[in-house]
């Protein structure tokens, strides 16, 4: 019976340790909270279309339905920030959450392991206290060999399962004081990915402001290009009636050059100097207003400024014009068969009105006079009594 109740006693004391082992560690405690990578995920979709917007962005020009697209652009960026503000926002408040979750975990884990430090005193404290506490002294006091195998294994586990407490405790407690460490590091992170998207957005708020102070300004351009435009149209007008006023007096005094075409087809105006800058008709040079003639610029050449103009044909000078609006200053010459050339924007003028002129011969130089953008001629053929219409100069024009 003695035998039998000391091995109930040690059976008693192993399960008790097994329980102690058992409890509060048999398993590892986790966070619950909103999912992180989730938030990431987003907030990385959302950093995708900020980028491709930022893409197109660079991609504009500063025409007013360009900037306009722009300033829509931005808005759209602005919207997609404020939306990864709300994400980090959210990604914070998880991550506090986790934290605090973290934190408690750690408390209980701290009082756990305070508790079981006490209990592992206490039974030192005791062990002390007995007369026969010491290892040595238990074994050489067993009855026989069997028990003395039973004691020893006995407390070689009562020692292994300390150590192993002890180091399960110190290691958890570890990673737990890592876990909180790593998200405090992740708050500090996402704090300044907020700091640095709220410099984002008042960055692109201003850009969206400056966008549409720009859109402003090109309002006002094309407000004001078209109170010029009708400014020209109004110029024209007078330089057209000018010049048909100015035909109607030379026919009227009757010393035309007939009704008879000299023949043959023209020579090019400006030898040397080939590029059309603005065509005959409907031109974008003109803002799409219709063009009467064509204009002949510098093209790749240096300039074109005060180079020598020559008549398209023979003929009479009917019209020499000095003035600082519409054509400036011009020639026109008449071909006979109502068929006229101007010559408009000239620098100077090197002929008299009523002066007969050879194929070729110089008339004018290059200039630009009137209203004009920059140094080129003006060609025109009209064709009709009292200076007729504007005709299409190119069929005109030899090649």
């Amino acid at each position: 019976m003695h035998r039998t109740h000391r091995k109930k006693a040690v059976v008693s004391l192993l399960l008790a340790l097994a329980i102690t082992l058992a409890g509060p560690f048999g398993g590892t405690q986790t966070a619950k909270g909103a999912s992180v990578d989730d938030l990431n995920s987003k907030y990385d979709q959302l950093d995708d279309k900020i980028n491709d917007l930022q893409d197109s962005i660079n991609d504009l020009k500063s025409s007013k339905s360009e900037a306009q697209a722009q300033k829509e652009q931005l808005d759209e960026q602005l919207s997609l920030v404020r939306q990864q503000v709300a994400v980090l926002e959210d990604k914070i408040a998880a991550l506090n959450t986790q934290i605090a979750e973290k934190e408690a975990f750690i408390t209980q884990k701290e009082e756990e392991i305070a508790d079981n430090e006490e209990l592992f005193r206490k039974r030192l404290r005791a062990q002390y206290m007995s007369p026969r506490t010491d290892g040595l002294t238990a074994i050489l006091g067993s009855e026989d060999f069997s028990q003395m195998l039973v004691k020893m294994d006995t407390m070689t586990r009562i020692a292994d399962h300390d150590k192993q407490l002890i180091e399960q405790l110190e290691r958890e407690k570890q990673e737990i004081v890592d876990a909180k460490n790593e998200l405090a590091a992740n708050k500090a992170d996402i704090e300044a990915s907020k700091s640095l998207l709220d410099a984002k957005k008042a960055q692109l708020a201003s850009q969206a402001e400056e966008v549409g102070n720009s859109i402003s300004s090109l309002e006002d351009q094309q407000a004001m290009n078209e109170k010029q435009v009708a400014q020209y149209r109004s110029e024209q007008k007078a330089v057209q009636q000018q010049i048909s006023d100015l035909l109607a007096s030379y026919e009227n005094a009757g010393d035309t050059m007939g009704d008879k075409y000299v023949g043959g087809q023209f020579q090019w105006p400006v030898p040397g100097y080939y590029h059309i800058s603005a065509p005959y008709g409907k031109s974008a040079a003109y803002g799409w207003e219709f063009h009467t003639g064509i204009d002949i610029s510098r093209g790749s050449q240096a300039s074109i400024y005060g180079k020598p103009i020559v008549a398209a044909n023979d003929g009479k000078v009917a019209v020499v014009r000095y003035g600082n609006t519409g054509y400036g200053n011009y020639v026109m010459i008449d071909h006979g068969g109502s068929l006229y050339t101007l010559y408009g924007h000239t620098s100077s003028i090197a002929v008299k009105q009523g002066q007969y002129v050879k194929k070729g011969q110089t008339i004018a130089y290059v200039g630009s006079t009137g209203n004009s953008t920059g140094p080129h001629l003006h060609f025109e053929v009209r064709k009709g009594i009292s200076y007729g219409s504007d005709v299409n100069p190119m069929p005109y024009l030899q090649s």
